[in-house]
């Protein structure tokens, strides 16, 4: 058992992404960054680890037949499921742990449901259902709600909703991209997608939508007060119309390489990520 495997089971991408988000909802309720983040942060980004590690025990037997996963830690013989499991595990508790130490139940609570979400409903759902994305982009939205409530942000406050809304949007079109970057995979093995219900251009225009969803949401975050619009809402109006004319590209019916959906892939993802720093730096301005 290696600590470079250890890594690979927690998809850090994945956890650093979620960690960021929850420090969203952190210095949007605090209105500024303190020290009373760390736990927030270090919580989450365990709970994320723990959820991704868990993922990999739940799916190793899929992640063995399927080319671009079967090299992670357990398919690939590295760590056993048994290993995996504990590990995962271990992690998960620690997560839980820190929250509910340093702030109450209702956080650790809330961190957790990330948790019940990915693991419990998203993963086994998407081996049934072509639709599991939609219950699944749930998962975007519990981070930045769990560091508004340790920032002692008030839940009747409506940017936290609007917030959570806009990352629960992003990730829609963020699996769908995926799932037409990989569409190959997905037939070969004949995992449930949305291929079973639609033609690859039907896939391309609804993905378009979610990109469209996402941009507009992106645009009227001034109008809830979650960025100051006299500093950043002509950026966002530029940001929010560069995806949204790039993303037009998968409305066309001609040969659409893999390069372009990794390319749309990243612009949404690019997208979201200079969002969250903009939310990070007018929230302490």
């Amino acid at each position: 058992m290696s600590f470079k495997s250890i890594i690979e089971l927690t998809k850090p991408r994945i956890t650093i992404a979620a960690t960021l988000t929850a420090a969203v909802g952190y210095t949007l309720g605090r209105g500024r960054i303190d020290l009373n983040i760390l736990p927030v942060l270090i919580g989450g980004f365990l709970l994320a680890a723990g959820a991704a590690a868990l993922n990999q025990v739940q799916e190793a037997g899929i992640d063995s037949k399927v080319d671009r996963t079967n090299q992670r830690p357990i398919p690939s013989g590295r760590l056993s499921n048994i290993q995996a499991l504990i590990i995962a595990l271990i992690i998960l508790s620690c997560g839980l742990l820190i929250l509910f130490i340093a702030y109450d139940i209702l956080v650790a609570l809330v961190g957790f449901s990330a948790v019940i979400i990915y693991n419990g409903i998203y993963t086994p759902l998407k081996k049934i259902s072509p639709y599991a994305a939609i219950p699944g982009a749930l998962i975007g939205a519990i981070p930045p709600l769990a560091g508004w409530i340790a920032a002692e942000g008030l839940l009747i406050d409506p940017r936290i909703y609007y917030l959570c809304f806009f990352y629960f949007i992003w990730q829609i079109p963020h699996f769908w991209l995926l799932l037409l970057f990989f569409s190959e995979q997905y037939k070969k093995n004949d995992l449930p997608s949305l291929f079973d219900r639609f033609s690859e251009d039907r896939i391309k225009r609804l993905t378009f939508s979610g990109i469209a969803a996402t941009s507009i949401t992106g645009i009227l975050l001034p109008s809830y007060l979650i960025l100051k619009p006299q500093f950043v809402g002509l950026l966002l109006v530029l940001l929010g119309l560069t995806v949204l004319i790039r993303g037009l590209s998968l409305l066309k019916k001609s040969d659409f390489g893999k390069g372009s959906y990794r390319m749309r892939f990243m612009d949404i993802n690019i997208y979201a990520l200079l969002i969250t720093i903009l939310i990070i730096t007018t929230s302490i301005l």
